[in-house]
């Protein structure tokens, strides 16, 4: 019913609670932030990339009322996807330097 639909009449309708709509809008949000979390090299485990695409799909979901369709909902989930992706990529290097120093020294 809604694989046809615009986008703009998807995000309205998922916006008033339906629950079709939410999730054919989760599959649009998948298929939009599964190329680029591969394409910005994770190199965890597909556990990894799932609990990653999992944490886009919920800032999408909760933001969708601030979405002004000024760009496509494809670019908006890229753009929040290279988002999280870069604190994700954040938080690994600093657990990293932690486990290289635990105390914040060097030596």
């Amino acid at each position: 019913m809604f694989s046809n639909i615009s986008d703009e009449r998807l995000i309205k309708a998922a916006i008033e609670g339906d629950a079709k709509a939410i999730e054919t809008l989760k599959d649009r949000i998948q298929s939009a932030a599964l190329p680029t979390i591969k394409k910005r090299g994770i190199q965890g485990s597909d556990e990894d990339v799932k609990v990653l695409a999992s944490q886009i799909e919920e800032k999408v979901l909760n933001a969708l009322h601030q979405f002004r369709f000024r760009v496509s909902l494809e670019t908006w989930v890229h753009r929040i996807t290279i988002n999280t992706v870069i604190e994700y990529q954040r938080k690994i290097m600093v657990r990293r330097s932690m486990l290289q120093s635990p105390n914040g020294t060097n030596s």
